[in-house]
């Protein structure tokens, strides 16, 4: 309850506190002095009055005067805390006795009782026997209440109360004082660690003003930041220069890309014109030579810098819900010509259909054509690759196994290493040792994991991906696809130009504006085609991905903005990356709005309506 609590209050709370209970414990302990000197002198004093009173009926319990009994009982009316008394015979019965008003005559025993003095409840009770002469004539049974005693002690208690809350306010006023001589110190290097934290200051230091624990605290504190202060130095340092580094790099690999692409360019250029030339079989097959490693070359040089550029993390994804069995159905297209060349048949499962994972559709197909082409390179001749697929909780499994020799167990921790081939370098079959490296990286990228299975025959390779759902499937389940009643639905009158690459998206909003006849779609799957289609149609808003395969979106962006013909259109990107500084960033280069992925479907009918709704009213 205190945790949040100023240390100026715990200690000003700790004072006080500590002062009352102090108080407390010693009014206790008093009280119970005071009630036991109380009793004791209450009990002296009835025992005391039971002897005189005993001594008085003596002689008329010795003559059984009666009258004379009760005249010395009735003499205690003037004893106001005597309840009852009684006088009893030699043999025990009740001879006379005496009760204050209101106290009932059953309150005497019956028969006397041995001698005693005790208190019992709200009552003291004293029992002697009466001698004459030192023989028995008779006992004495005298009951008094403690009336005085509560009394006594009521008045005490609150005495005590009424000092209690005295001191407590004087020990609150005492203690507000007095803490701040240990509350104002710590709070002022509280506050200080505060600002030295929000502004990086480990420059300051602390006036030392006390020697004591506080003093030694400062000390440290100065020290701590001493410390700091070197350690902010030295890291500084190294970031700045792991910054340059950084820096170098990416200007080694821009440099190494133009240069190298440039006398690749020269060398597979002419030597694709040679092909075309009149050449005799040996000249053929040099420049055939010279085209295949030129090829390789070309191909090894893309997978270095795009592994370069996953390391550098200059590689983004662009995940959403990609159909699994469009993306099978593209890579064996793919790779249907090079198992033709070794008879190797492809089987696909059909359990692919109506599956979807979160990928970036151009990385999934390029991470399942480098496991098949693996396995057709690597199979024997009239062997077998399947692809299958099954799903393990919220996670997809995409599993492509062949019939090769397969790959020995001591060799399975070199798999996924950068130009590791296992040894195929020194057979016939071409690679640079790269393409699963490189799989592996854009695997995790995508949120996922690519791995080797134990298999009897052959390799067995995996692609582990979340899950999702269509996103037609989740446009049906949210029943958000509706027609506009105040919208004209005899015919197009605004326009929207998509480009985007992935059927799947695309099929989305086809199936959104479905119930929308009022828009008229334009599809462009490739970032070239967008600025021709755009000055050809000028639509009315353009939707356009950032991950597209031949440019990207944003470069698309500059362009469209560069136009006079297109400037003024509205254009909204559509991507699976919403980092804020993304966002920002687009958004300030001349986009309209930003909608993510898994598309929001009542977010992109809103930026319709935003953009498109003016147009059709005032048409």
């Amino acid at each position: 309850m205190l945790k949040r609590v100023s240390i100026k209050v715990k200690l000003t709370l700790i004072t006080a506190v500590a002062s009352i209970l102090a108080l407390v414990v010693a009014a206790t302990g008093f009280l119970i002095y005071d009630q036991d000197t109380f009793k004791t002198q209450m009990l002296s004093n009835l025992q005391s009055e039971g002897a005189v009173l005993g001594g008085t009926c003596a002689i008329a319990m010795s003559t059984n005067d009666h009258i004379a009994v009760e005249n010395a009982l009735h003499v205690l009316q003037s004893q106001r805390e005597v309840q009852a008394a009684g006088l009893y015979t030699p043999d025990g019965k009740l001879f006379a006795g005496y009760t204050r008003t209101g106290i009932v005559r059953s309150t005497i025993p019956v028969r006397a009782g041995q001698d005693s003095a005790e208190f019992s409840g709200d009552t003291l009770q004293v029992t002697r026997a009466i001698r004459q002469n030192r023989d028995p004539v008779g006992t004495l049974f005298i009951q008094s209440d403690l009336q005085e005693w509560y009394t006594r002690r009521n008045r005490f208690t609150m005495m005590i109360g009424v000092l209690v809350v005295l001191c407590a306010a004087l020990a609150l006023m005492i203690g507000a004082g007095l803490q701040k001589m240990i509350s104002a110190p710590i709070l002022q290097l509280a506050a200080a660690m505060r600002e030295i934290a929000a502004k990086q200051l480990f420059g300051t230091r602390f006036e030392k003003k006390h020697d004591d624990e506080i003093g030694e605290l400062v000390d440290g504190f100065n020290a701590m930041l001493s410390e700091i202060e070197v350690r902010d130095q030295k890291l500084m340092g190294a970031k700045e220069q792991a910054e340059r580094a950084n820096l170098a790099k990416s200007e080694f690999l821009s440099r190494m890309s133009h240069e190298l692409r440039t006398p690749m360019n020269s060398i597979l250029g002419f030597s694709q014109l040679l092909q075309m030339d009149d050449l005799n079989e040996d000249q053929r097959d040099s420049v055939d030579q010279i085209v295949s490693a030129g090829g390789h070359l070309l191909k090894l040089i893309n997978e270095v810098l795009d592994i370069s550029r996953i390391e550098m993390g200059r590689i983004a994804v662009s995940n959403e819900a990609v159909a699994l069995q469009d993306a099978v159905r593209e890579v064996v297209a793919l790779a249907q010509p090079l198992a033709n060349q070794r008879a190797i048949t492809i089987s696909v499962s059909s359990e692919f259909e109506g599956k979807h994972v979160i990928a970036d559709r151009q990385r999934i197909v390029q991470v399942l054509l480098n496991l098949i082409s693996n396995d057709i390179k690597y199979n024997k001749e009239g062997g077998a690759v399947e692809i299958e697929v099954v799903e393990t909780g919220d996670r997809t499994r995409i599993t492509v196994s062949d019939t090769g020799d397969g790959i020995s167990e001591e060799k399975h921790a070199l798999i996924f290493l950068p130009f590791e081939r296992l040894g195929a370098e020194q057979t016939g079959v071409e690679g640079t040792g790269l393409g699963l490296a490189l799989s592996k990286r854009f695997a995790e990228a995508m949120g996922g994991e690519l791995g080797m299975l134990p298999a009897t025959t052959g390799a067995c390779f995996y692609l582990e991906l979340p899950s999702a759902e269509s996103s037609l499937q989740l446009v049906e389940n949210e029943s958000v696809v509706e027609a506009t009643p105040d919208l004209p639905t005899s015919g197009p009158t605004s326009t929207i130009l998509l480009v985007e690459d992935n059927l799947s998206n695309v099929r989305l909003v086809e199936k959104i504006l479905s119930g929308h006849r009022e828009y008229r779609l334009i599809v462009a799957m490739q970032g070239s085609l967008a600025q021709d289609l755009a000055r050809e149609h000028m639509p009315d808003l353009i939707l356009l991905d950032l991950n597209l395969p031949d440019i990207d979106g944003d470069v698309v962006l500059e362009r469209l903005r560069a136009d006079s013909a297109t400037a003024t259109i509205p254009i909204a990107i559509v991507s699976a990356d919403a980092t804020p500084s993304q966002v920002e960033r687009l958004l300030e280069a001349g986009a309209f709005d930003y909608l993510t992925k898994p598309l929001n479907v009542k977010a992109f009918l809103a930026l319709l309506e935003r953009t498109c709704q003016p147009k059709v009213k005032s048409a």
